[in-house]
This record gives C-alpha cells, structure tokens and sequence, in this order.
C-alpha cells in the first residue's frame, strides 16, 4: 500500500544549473514519492551573460525528462550587484509558490556558501550576528516593487505577467546548509550528473568570486589546509550560542510577561 503525500510539503526548488543545486534535486527526486506531495523547479534568469537563455532551455529539457514542472522567471533590467539579485530571486520565488501552490521554497546553498557570506561580513565591519547569517531556515514575505513587476514567467502555459498582489508568507528551506561545496562536487561526479555552471561565477570582478577562488585557496594553501572546515565549525558554535541566548531572551521576557507588576 502506497504512503499518502497529501500532506507532505509542495516543494519549489531553484535551480540555477550548477553543481550545488543539481545535486540537490537529485536527492529530492530520491524523496518525491516518499514525503514530497508535489516538486517545481524555478530558475531565475539574471540576464547576465548570453548563455543565460542556453541555460534555461537546458534546465527545462531535465525537467520534461523529469516530468516535473518548470518555472522561469527573467529580471525586466540587469541587476549588477549580488544583493538585488538574491532579493528580486526571493521575491520570483514568492510569487510562482504562491500562484501554483507551493508551501516551500528550496534552495542550494551548502556551508561553504554560508562561510563566504559570512567572511564577507566581517571584512564589511559586521557584527557577531553575521556569524550566523544563513541560518537552515526561515520566512520569506515580500510585496512587488516595479521593478519585479515587470519580470515576466515562463511556464508550460506561456507567458504569465504579475499581478498587483501581494502573498502568503512561505517557508524557505536550506536542506544543504551543512554540507561543503566540495561534497556536493564529489556527489556530482560520481553520479555524472548533468552541470551547467553560470561563467559569470569565474568571473574576477565580483567581490564574492574573488572571495571564493582566491582569498579562501591562499589560506588553505599557506595558512590551515582545513581553514574552511575550522571557520565553518566556529561559525556554527556562535551560530548554537546565538540562538541560545535568544531563548534565554525569550524566557526572560516571557516571565516577566505573567509576574504581576510590584507596586
């Protein structure tokens, strides 16, 4: 007898085409007829690159291969910089969720992607909360701007313009969190999976790139061989310690909620 997924989580996972993410959907196809009640795929075209409408077709043949539904979204202009893109991708996630039925949205991002976010942080003067900046979960809530507006979506049924709308809170899962980017890559090729990496990722103009190729590889390379490993263990435990104090916080607050204010 067949488990029901009625009440199993509708999942929307973004796929971008590298390594990090199609490993991901690899291990939700292994999980889809046992606690998956439905699976989307979205990517987000940036428009960065001319390989960007390559990607997307190639990425909708593995979803037909999949039978699985694909989503696409692409930006109305550019977005140069790192922040906007990852807003306007929460936001085009939002929207598809809510529009086909999507309780949670799935992203790639592992613990070396945490680390660099983190690292960037620091250097930038951040605080001991960015030591816990990428957390395993959380809610995601946005209303459109113009800008999104204009974005339009590409599914089996054509083109899709937004609404003036606003929608539910989802949740956004980050089943990856703690596993390394180089595990993902050993997964990738063992099991020959199908990778198409963005070439604005070799890219050395970009901060968070220059980050990732060369200021990690030098400290690996002449400081600790297992530097990411040692930050990334020492972010988690600030991580831990942050979230214990928030409960302390909590507790505090909540007790002085239900004693009687003294005279």
């Amino acid at each position: 007898m067949s488990t029901s997924t009625k009440n199993f989580p509708s999942i929307l996972l973004c796929i971008s085409g590298g390594q990090d993410s199609m490993a991901l959907l690899s291990g939700m196809l292994y999980q889809r007829k046992t606690w998956i009640n439905q699976l989307g795929i979205l990517h987000c075209q940036h428009g960065w690159t001319r390989e960007d409408l390559a990607m997307a077709s190639q990425i909708s043949q593995v979803a037909s291969l999949l039978a699985i539904p694909y989503y696409c979204v692409t930006t109305p202009r550019t977005l140069s910089k790192e922040q906007p893109a990852r807003l306007w991708r929460y936001e085009a996630a939002t929207r598809v969720a809510n529009r086909h039925g999507y309780g949670v949205v799935v992203t790639a991002h592992t613990a070396t992607d945490t680390l660099e976010s983190i690292i960037g942080h620091i250097l930038r003067g951040g605080g001991v909360g960015a030591l816990s900046s990428l957390t395993s979960s959380s809610i995601i809530s946005y209303i459109w701007t113009g800008g999104v507006l204009g974005s339009e979506e590409w599914g089996r049924e054509g083109v899709d313009l937004v609404s003036w709308r606003a929608y539910l809170p989802l949740s956004l899962a980050r089943p990856t969190h703690r596993v390394r980017r180089r595990t993902l890559t050993a997964w990738g090729q063992r099991w020959k999976l199908p990778i198409y990496p963005d070439p604005i990722h070799r890219q050395m103009q970009g901060r968070r790139n220059r980050l990732r190729y060369e200021l990690l590889p030098y400290l690996e390379t002449h400081w600790n061989p297992a530097t990411e490993s040692s930050l990334t263990n020492i972010c988690t435990l600030v991580e831990q310690e942050i979230l214990y104090l928030r409960k302390i916080i909590e507790r505090i607050e909540a007790d002085q909620q239900e004693s009687p204010t003294e005279a």
